[in-house]
């Protein structure tokens, strides 16, 4: 993860200086909302890699609780908060159901989050008929594109959300379980950790990020469109694995995934500005996950050489609680 900041720097200096309107406030405020939904879609792909799995339906999760979000906007007659929660309950709804065939029956999670992945497409795309929701609320589209002191809105929520998830993750119990099942599924058991509940919950948190996003998106937006989360998938996965979150489980780093999310931002941003075809996001994308991949791979190798690889699972010998040094904020 060290080297992500220089990087985000040198990318950033680079492109300001070879494209002129690139460094501007009206493209540095485009640059933050993009920052943001690209970090609140990868927070739900992050704590479910910290478990050891992946969670593929996280774009059609999204879709469907944003949906629901938007549709008791037009008819609920709730305040704006409580239509968040419609869509955030659907979240869970969905990210249980993942938990509770992974958990429960021992599934693959590829497997069962793939296949719930057309279902909830399918559920999103019939129930509007492959049709935007049109005339949402001024209040809510004025969180995807409005400012503060010339800080997006959108910025704000998902600053909130990445200071919440990373305390969760650090500072209670079953932040560090979750992470204790990532690192040695086996160990955990050993020592009374309940790996049905675990599993259920962390997809379930993954669902209510995931709704999150999706909500966030369609506030951006300025209508709730069932297809939203179709492009998800590769830069879910690209942020937190870029930024050092290991694909086998067992360790993330919240601040690491918003680096590499931004990261990936520049990456497509500078694509535009280059005036390359959008393509090449995907196939950037794509390299610099296998690159990830491959210096993970390495950074373990020398690890395990140099006999330097802890096990989570030292609580006995040192009497500190487990798993806070394993989540990088």
């Amino acid at each position: 993860m060290i080297w992500l900041l220089p990087a985000n720097i040198v990318l950033f200096a680079a492109l300001s200086l070879t494209q002129p309107r690139f460094f501007s406030g009206l493209n540095f405020q485009a640059l933050l909302s993009s920052l943001a939904i690209t970090v609140a879609i990868s927070l739900g792909q992050m704590v479910v890699i910290a478990s050891g799995g992946m969670n593929i339906s996280l774009g059609s999760i999204g879709a469907l609780g944003g949906l629901a979000s938007c549709y008791a906007m037009l008819h609920s007659g709730l305040p704006l908060f409580l239509d968040f929660g419609v869509g955030l309950v659907v979240g869970a709804l969905c990210g249980t159901f993942n938990g509770f065939l992974v958990g429960q029956f021992g599934l693959s999670a590829f497997i069962v989050t793939l296949g719930s992945s057309g279902m909830f497409t399918a559920i999103a795309l019939g129930l509007t008929e492959v049709q935007p929701l049109e005339g949402l609320p001024g209040s809510f589209i004025r969180i995807g594109v409005g400012n503060l002191g010339g800080v997006p809105i959108l910025f704000v929520f998902v600053a909130c959300s990445v200071i919440l998830v990373a305390g969760f993750m650090r500072y209670t119990g079953f932040g560090r379980q979750v992470l204790a099942l990532g690192g040695n599924a086996g160990a955990s058991q050993l020592v009374g950790i309940r790996r049905r509940r675990v599993l259920m919950g962390v997809h379930l948190l993954s669902g209510v990020l995931a709704a999150w996003a999706g909500i966030l998106t369609m506030a951006q937006l300025g209508q709730g469109q069932p297809d939203i989360g179709s492009d998800w998938l590769l830069g879910s996965f690209a942020a937190p694995i870029i930024g050092g979150t290991l694909f086998a489980g067992g360790y993330l780093s919240v601040a690491g995934t918003c680096l590499g999310a931004g990261l990936l931002t520049l990456v497509s941003s500078g694509v535009v500005f280059v005036r390359l075809n959008a393509e090449w996001v995907l196939v950037l994308q794509g390299l610099v996950v296998v690159c990830a991949a491959v210096l993970e791979r390495a950074r373990l190798a020398r690890s395990l050489r140099a006999g330097r690889l802890h096990t989570y699972l030292r609580m006995g010998r040192t009497g500190r609680k487990p798993g806070r040094d394993l989540v990088r904020t």
